[in-house]
């Protein structure tokens, strides 16, 4: 079964680059670039593939990332939440794990640990 992954991150960019990686791994990928948007997608019931897990920006304009988590959380308290962010601080990391993600990714990792990161909270994907 194709897994469906939501990437939520307001840097186009990144996307573009997660997208084609883990679209490549066989995920089928939906996108948010800001908290609201990725709460409406999440919302909206899926017609072939249900959201199998988040990939979250800690920084974006609109809803935080650790807003957004919170509402995740509350909403479906199952969905594993990676958390993603470009700055280098412990202090981030510890939130971001003490308020419910799954685990913390640098956006500066290499695309194959965030391959190996999604298989292993995610599941396989197979296409």
């Amino acid at each position: 079964m194709k897994r469906r992954i939501l990437i939520v991150d307001d840097n186009q960019d990144l996307v573009t680059v997660l997208r084609e990686r883990l679209g490549a791994a066989g995920y089928d990928i939906a996108v948010a670039y800001d908290g609201d948007a990725a709460l409406e997608v999440m919302s909206q019931p899926e017609q072939h593939h249900p959201i199998a897990g988040v990939l979250l920006d800690v920084m974006m304009p609109v809803m935080d990332g650790f807003t957004t988590l919170r509402e995740i959380r509350i909403r479906y308290p199952t969905i594993p939440v990676i958390m993603m962010s470009a700055v280098s601080d412990a202090s981030i990391r510890e939130e971001a794990l003490r308020n419910g993600a799954t685990d913390f990714l640098m956006k500066t990792a290499p695309l194959e640990t965030f391959v190996t990161c999604c298989r292993r909270y995610f599941g396989e994907s197979i296409a």
